[in-house]
């Protein structure tokens, strides 16, 4: 049961981070609209939900890398890049 609460706890946590960074941006697109009284139809308001890109890539670097002495050798090292989602 903590595990389940755990779990449910960071999802939550995710999701506010994700929109208080602007990695999710969600617009309005129409006005939702009660049912009449007689219980008949409505409408559901809709959304247009845009969501950021990551992208992920490799780029060279220069590190120490520990031999007999050092040297300087040139690697490739993982790169995230973050495009917030559009207004």
């Amino acid at each position: 049961m903590r595990a389940i609460l755990g779990i449910l706890l960071v999802i939550v946590l995710v999701a506010i981070a994700a929109f208080a960074l602007g990695f999710i941006n969600i617009d309005k697109t129409k006005d939702g609209k009660l049912p009449a009284i007689r219980a008949e139809g409505g409408q559901m308001p809709g959304y247009a939900v845009t969501t950021g890109k990551l992208e992920v890539g490799t780029t060279n670097t220069t590190v120490d890398v520990p031999n007999v002495g050092t040297h300087k050798e040139t690697v490739q090292t993982p790169t995230i890049g973050v495009k917030k989602a559009a207004d």
